[in-house]
């Protein structure tokens, strides 16, 4: 879980001072040692000093923890080496980070394996700490090669210098400035700042960060762009498809969408089958919906703002945003419609405008919540005169959401019981109209997408009567008109 200051707890209200027990040892620390004026002597006004001093005390027993480890030169030297292979994006960073791993949480039984095998028993596990050991004793081995002693400075006499020292050699000479991991945040600040503008989409630009963030566990974070190799791409290409799922394939197609944009930075020499087609499958989810009895006992539990917003999901194909995005001028209530874009696509040329018309219950609800704040042009709003849906990028670059249609939604699972997901409203309207013969071609107009046919582009649109007809049968099925 993620800490803060805000979640940090120890307070002695009687003493003014802060009290913690830190890997099994117990600090405290007053007020006055933390260097405060008395007017801030309080819980609140020193939190923010005592977070401070806090995070100090962690580090510095984490790094007495680590000097006094039995393992700790090797696990300083494993450390090293695990850097600097995955600077060069050599295939074993991942063995020396396990390595290190192991060090770490058992030493114990490293030690004692590691004895088993100084002592010539044949059935101890290998566990020589340096893994170029390792090899260069199988080696030898296998060119039948009797050593009198294995380690590592007998080894390099018989089979030259250590790699780990030409490597480092090699690091030297690297532009380390000029790292994957950096790449990736110019990258994103561009995007950052596309948001901001409102070019791009807050959640859109927190998918590329999180997908990029798959792509740097592989090639390594502080890896140089050498690591880019036909090789390297093949392997990444493979560890993609593996997965067979969808979120896998828009991983692999941002990572490619990244490292185009390196090359206009000079940043990388693609190589020659960066552009080969691959293929991706996946199993498609189940589409899950609602079925009627429980739509018409989820709409007769729900009340007020909640119940509109399901309305306008089962009415007209909405999500949250849509509901949170929707505007006055986009209702009219003489004639009971609504007509708007879907937020999603409302940039795109080809995505149709809809006419929703409005089942009864939907229109009484919608003039009973309406915003009457004459200077607000949203339709709907919190009672604090806040998005019902919002999403916005914080300074750090991360992303935070509110959305409070599903904090209602929550509210309801909890008074009638568990139901499902807040999104399965407008699939099940979708799914309904599909298996209706008399209303099946509605269902793309209905959901705001763009015509998937050359037929349905040029010869064979929905007309709004067509549509009104449709979503006026699905108010019937579920007594709403």
């Amino acid at each position: 879980m993620k800490t803060s200051a805000r979640s940090l707890k120890g307070w002695e209200k009687t003493y003014r001072r802060w009290s913690w027990e830190i890997k099994g040892k117990r600090t405290k620390v007053t007020c006055e040692e933390l260097g405060l004026p008395e007017s801030e002597w309080t819980q609140e006004g020193s939190r923010a000093a005592a977070w401070d001093r806090y995070k100090q005390l962690t580090n510095q027993i984490a790094l007495e923890e680590a000097a006094s480890h039995p393992l700790a030169t090797e696990i300083a030297v494993l450390s090293e080496r695990h850097k600097i292979a995955q600077l060069l994006g050599k295939p074993d960073a991942a063995d020396l980070a396990a390595m290190v791993q192991q060090l770490e949480t058992n030493p114990d039984q490293v030690l004692r394996d590691q004895a088993k095998y100084q002592d010539g028993n044949p059935e101890g596990e290998l566990a020589v700490l340096d893994i170029g050991v390792r090899e260069r004793i199988e080696l030898a081995a296998l060119l039948e090669i009797k050593l009198p002693n294995l380690n590592a400075y007998a080894l390099n006499a018989l089979f030259g210098s250590d790699r780990f020292d030409d490597r480092k050699h090699q690091v030297e000479n690297l532009d380390t400035s000029k790292t994957i991991g950096e790449a990736v945040k110019r990258y994103l600040d561009g995007k950052i700042s596309d948001a901001r503008l409102g070019n791009r989409s807050a959640g859109g630009v927190d998918n590329i960060r999180r997908y990029l963030a798959e792509f740097l566990k592989v090639v390594g974070d502080a890896a140089g762009f050498q690591v880019i190799t036909f090789t390297r791409w093949e392997e990444w290409q493979r560890y993609c498809q593996h997965h067979r799922r969808e979120y896998w394939k828009s991983v692999y197609n941002t990572s490619k969408t990244f490292l185009s944009w390196c090359t206009q930075q000079e940043l990388v020499e693609l190589p020659k089958n960066f552009h080969n087609k691959i293929t991706f499958t996946f199993e498609k989810p189940e589409i899950k919906t609602y079925d009627d009895t429980t739509i018409i006992k989820i709409l007769k539990a729900a009340t007020g703002n909640l119940k509109l917003c399901l309305l306008l999901m089962l009415n007209c194909g909405m999500q949250s945003k849509d509901i949170s995005d929707l505007k006055k001028s986009e209702i009219d209530f003489k004639a009971g419609t609504i007509r708007r874009k879907r937020s999603k696509t409302k940039d795109k040329p080809n995505t149709p405008t809809v006419i929703y018309p409005l089942w009864r219950t939907t229109l009484e609800l919608l003039k009973e919540c309406l915003n009457q704040d004459p200077d607000c042009a949203l339709a709907l709003t919190t009672k604090s005169g806040l998005k019902w849906n919002f999403r916005e990028i914080r300074e750090d670059g991360t992303l935070k959401r509110s959305d409070n249609i599903n904090t209602l939604w929550q509210h309801l699972e909890k008074k009638i019981g568990k139901i499902g997901r807040l999104g399965m409203l407008k699939k099940s309207s979708a799914s309904k109209l599909r298996n209706n013969l008399e209303h099946a071609d509605c269902r793309i107009m209905f959901l705001g997408h763009s015509d998937r046919t050359v037929a349905d582009q040029h010869y064979a649109a929905i007309t709004p009567q067509r549509l009104a007809k449709a979503v006026k049968w699905l108010g019937d099925e579920w007594r709403q008109n």
